[in-house]
């Protein structure tokens, strides 16, 4: 059976992922750890080991996509909600800056300060944010989606593509006019569009990759905090608004296959 490990954020339970720090030592380590765990998980005889699925929410978004770049010989696709650009910084400050503001610098530059080596095993990935996100500034989702282009050989067309994407309805029913809001300027020079230009829960899609299979995929939520999109609004860190990001991540990750 297929295998999808899911990493927490920051408060939902035990501590925060060391993800910014990729030395030998703390986020380095936990990346190896959790490389090890999925070896064993994987080695199970009812686990398919072509289909094992990486997927996490803010911190643990970010500790995804390093185990996802650093290991992708292990993983089939991996699934990132909330997450913050990865190699911009190797402290907490540094990621509390990444956090609150994204990075000025060419995020497929930052992959080598990672750890990671492009033209290894692609790794295809499904990045998901909320516009109105208060505590990891929106522009990391186009930044992350820009590194996993990299990473697998594709051209950076995120900002063209983003800002002519289609609107879809978290009902799954497509807006026939595309978005055509201007993107608001932020801190760093990166651009991401205005929640208040698109009904709540709504959100732009795009798909980088073949005509009929996405390698990368983006989507930005109008009206969606900090939370995971189309959940439980009862529970912390979930929100009721927006697509179902299980089954969006679910239908991505059952096109790809190690």
């Amino acid at each position: 059976m297929p295998l999808v490990v899911m990493l927490h954020g920051c408060r939902q339970m035990q501590r925060c992922w060391q993800w910014f720090d990729l030395g030998a030592t703390e986020g380095g380590r936990e990346a190896q750890a959790l490389a090890v765990l999925i070896d064993a998980l994987a080695a199970r005889r009812d686990v398919r080991a072509d289909q094992v699925y990486l997927a996490g929410l803010s911190a643990g978004a970010s500790m995804a996509a390093v185990v996802a770049l650093r290991y992708p010989e292990k993983i089939a696709a991996v699934g990132l909600h909330s997450g913050v650009v990865i190699g911009a910084g190797h402290t907490a400050s540094d990621g509390l800056r990444a956090m609150q503001h994204g990075t000025s610098a060419d995020p497929a530059m930052l992959l080598d300060a990672a750890g990671v080596t492009p033209g290894g095993p692609t790794m295809p990935a499904i990045v998901l944010h909320g516009m109105d996100d208060g505590a990891v500034h929106p522009v990391n989702a186009r930044l992350l989606a820009r590194q996993f282009l990299a990473y697998n050989g594709m051209s950076d067309r995120v900002e063209e593509r983003m800002n002519g994407a289609a609107v879809r309805h978290a009902s799954g029913a497509d807006q026939a006019a595309a978005a055509t809001a201007d993107a608001a300027q932020v801190d760093g020079g990166n651009d991401h569009p205005p929640s208040a230009m698109l009904p709540a829960g709504d959100y732009l899609e795009a798909s980088f990759g073949t005509w009929n299979r996405g390698l990368v995929e983006l989507c930005e939520v109008a009206g969606l905090d900090h939370a995971w999109s189309g959940g439980d609004g009862d529970y912390p860190y979930h929100a009721s608004i927006g697509p179902d990001a299980s089954a969006l991540m679910w239908e991505f990750f059952k096109q790809h296959r190690r």
